[in-house]
């Protein structure tokens, strides 16, 4: 039955541990190549859960360009046909092996690519003539498909008649051209990725009676020149009486800067950063033909820097890059941009150009350390360089060697409040490729922590004012970077408890008069002390029949004036003595001997609130007006010692609930009162609606005792009436006639 009982409990907690969920899934996402992405993932309840991730099915290993950060997948630098997924997040409980498998997520990988050409499709360049069509493509792809606009001679071109954007833009179809078509045909294509503009494009350059022609193999399309040095560009026409050149729509005149020759050549003496960009050339004809137009484009040098991305894994500070001893190792490169495209080379630690054989060698982009040796280590040299000039980065290479735990640290005795440390003899790579740090019971000890010092260079833990929680198992753990921890035998910090009082007595106690009342004194020791009371000055060391010393709780059952003083609590154990002495002081709660009333006050007259309290030590009074403090600085009041509050003048918004409080040490009481303010119109229209009320009642008095006094006399007069003509009668019947 117990054993059952058992198993059906276990089976109730596993099922309890398995109740998780997933709270944040990976999910399909636009990223653009290059940049850094991280895929989310996290369950309801982490507790006994690791995480893993697959790709396409299969465990995802770590490497330095994308690897698990906590439970989610982070990628320094998404590449197309490497990252695109499918990734799933794998949560599984350690403790009962259940798994749970988030959904598939995917990642669309924006790019577009570096260059765009256009290209002439139809018909072959020999057989364009006046007339003939032309079809251009421009010749690039990207994802998603790019946007293409096109240019002749840097002006955009829209559909026409002649005209014709197809594919989508891809295509460029021109019908029946003329000289008027003549010029230099460019694509731009666009996409969230970037922008690209055409380096190769067509020259349409038909020739027709009487107009200029220009000469292809003196024209320069594209001059890619280093700043400060002179620069030329030709442009020569057959027939044409004069050849203007062009910058933004402003004819050039010979400068300083710049020269116009007869030729149709256009000369820079000193070519400057203002300088680059596209000029146009025009040959004009003696007759009314239309002039021949063509652009060049100036390109000055460039080379970027090196910057941290262009390392792949990225370096570590101070550019050191740490390898593992014997480990195949690939440093990827990813030069920076320039014009012309730049080169790139390796330059060993003995100032040698390292080649594309060998254990250390070049192999495209990249270098490979195929099995790295301690020897091995050194400065390493990135030379890029073309033509706008060189860039050059220092690498640190340090081949890293395993940890070798060679002391443990040992067995140690504190005393509470003291300072312990423990120290760990580890062999392998200098700091910072190797750093000890500790952990006391299996738990990583932090290196922020108030009263723990780690020197991860010499292996030391030092431990300041050591607690009764420091008892335990401590280990250093040295992290070297490419191997494994190793980890040292664990060394038990036993502590002893120290005498002292837990929690330690307040320097002064407030007993209210004529009540119940207690003070605790606690003490703790390795062994448990005797704690009790003794009062100064009281030479009999007994306490009266109303004090009780009970192990160190001291009870009054009413307390008295007398009771006042001072008190020593003392806790004895074979460690030692100790006393804490506090001050005993006798108070009484406040109580108002006056309590304010509600009022009505006057608007623009003063008004007083009186509230007076009595205690001891004597109370502090204080008012506030709808539960807003009323400050006693305040100049349209004032606080009298007494406690009465004084509103110097009165205003109808100072109507409403006021509270007076009194307080002292031994408590505080409070009193509520409102406050109606009125203004002298409404009391005099009040007095005199009152003085109508009672004029109304005296004439209502007077008329109703008119009219009692009316009928009385009335009836009086009646009944007499009555009675003088019953005696008429009588008389005439007792003597007839």
């Amino acid at each position: 039955m117990i054993v059952f009982l058992v198993l059906t409990l276990g089976f109730i907690f596993c099922q309890a541990q398995d109740n998780f969920y997933f709270s944040l899934s990976p999910r399909d996402l636009d990223v653009v190549e290059g940049t850094e992405i991280k895929l989310l993932c996290d369950v309801s309840d982490k507790r006994h859960i690791v995480f893993e991730w697959t790709q396409s099915g299969n465990r995802l290993p770590n490497t330095s360009r994308r690897f698990q950060e906590g439970s989610h997948l982070r990628i320094l630098r998404v590449l197309r046909g490497e990252d695109e997924g499918p990734y799933q997040c794998i949560a599984t409980n350690e403790t009962t092996g259940f798994s749970l498998q988030s959904s598939e997520s995917k990642l669309n990988i924006q790019w577009i690519e570096e260059t765009a050409i256009v290209e002439l499709r139809r018909p072959k360049r020999e057989e364009i003539k006046v007339a003939s069509d032309i079809i251009l493509k421009c010749q690039i792809t990207g994802n998603p498909e790019p946007a293409i606009l096109w240019y002749n001679n840097k002006f955009r071109l829209f559909n026409t008649e002649r005209v014709k954007i197809l594919d989508e833009g891809s295509r460029l179809k021109v019908v029946n051209i003329s000289t008027t078509d003549n010029g230099v045909y460019s694509c731009r294509a666009e996409n969230v990725a970037g922008a690209v503009d055409s380096d190769d494009n067509f020259l349409l350059n038909v020739e027709a009676a009487n107009t200029p022609h220009l000469v292809e193999d003196k024209f320069t399309p594209n001059q890619l020149v280093l700043k400060n040095n002179p620069a030329r560009l030709d442009c020569a026409f057959k027939d044409a009486a004069r050849i203007d050149w062009f910058s933004n729509y402003e004819k050039i005149t010979n400068t300083t800067r710049h020269i116009v020759y007869s030729n149709g050549s256009l000369y820079f003496p000193k070519v400057r950063a203002s300088d680059e960009g596209s000029y146009r050339c025009e040959g004009l004809s003696g007759n009314s033909n239309p002039a021949q137009t063509f652009t060049a484009q100036l390109t000055l040098s460039s080379l970027d820097d090196i910057m941290p991305g262009t390392f792949e894994p990225r370096l570590l500070a101070n550019s050191r890059l740490v390898i593992p001893l014997h480990e195949r190792f690939e440093l990827k490169i990813f030069p920076p941009k320039g014009k012309p495209k730049p080169s790139f080379r390796w330059i060993d630690r003995n100032d040698l150009q390292i080649k594309d054989t060998g254990l250390i060698r070049t192999e495209g982009n990249k270098i490979i350390f195929e099995n790295p040796q301690e020897i091995d280590s050194g400065n390493y040299t990135l030379v890029v360089n073309n033509s706008a000039g060189e860039r050059k980065k220092s690498v640190w290479v340090i081949v890293s060697l395993p940890a070798t735990i060679r002391r443990s640290p040992r067995y140690k005795e504190v005393q509470e409040g003291q300072s312990a440390e423990f120290s760990c003899l580890v062999e392998g790579s200098p700091y910072p490729v190797m750093s000890v740090y500790w952990k006391k019971d299996m738990n990583y000890i932090s290196m922020n922590s108030a009263r723990h010092s780690i020197d991860p260079m010499a292996g030391i833990l030092r431990i300041r004012d050591v607690q009764m929680s420091d008892a335990g198992n401590y280990a250093c753990v040295a992290n070297t970077t490419g191997h494994p921890i190793a980890e040292s035998n664990r060394a038990y910090l036993k502590v002893f408890k120290t005498l002292k009082f837990n929690p330690k007595p307040n320097s002064t106690y407030y007993l209210e008069l004529h009540t119940q009342n207690k003070i605790d004194c606690a003490a703790e020791a390795q062994t448990p002390p005797t704690v009790h009371w003794i009062k100064h000055g009281n030479t009999q060391f007994k306490f009266p029949d109303h004090i009780l010393d009970d192990q160190g709780v001291l009870y009054f059952s009413d307390v008295l004036l007398t009771d006042a003083g001072y008190y020593s609590c003392v806790a004895t154990t074979k460690q030692g003595v100790i006393n804490a002495t506090i001050y005993v002081k006798i108070v009484e709660s406040p109580k108002l001997a006056i309590h304010p009333e509600n009022t009505t006050a006057y608007e623009g007259q003063q008004s007083f609130l009186h509230c007076v309290a009595i205690g001891d030590p004597k109370p502090t009074v204080h008012w506030d007006k709808s539960g807003r403090p009323i400050q006693p600085d305040s100049p349209r009041y004032k606080l009298f010692p007494n406690g009465t509050l004084l509103i110097k003048t009165v205003h109808m918004e100072d109507k409403g609930k006021y509270t007076c409080f009194a307080n002292n040490s031994a408590g505080f009481v409070k009193s509520d009162i409102f406050i109606k303010v009125t203004s002298y119109t409404e009391s005099e229209e009040e007095g005199f609606n009152m003085m109508k009320t009672i004029i109304i009642a005296v004439c209502s008095a007077g008329a109703y005792l008119a009219l009692v006094i009316g009928l009385t006399v009335f009836c009086s007069y009646r009944l007499l009436q009555q009675r003088r003509t019953t005696k008429g009668l009588n008389e005439s019947s007792r003597f007839p006639r």
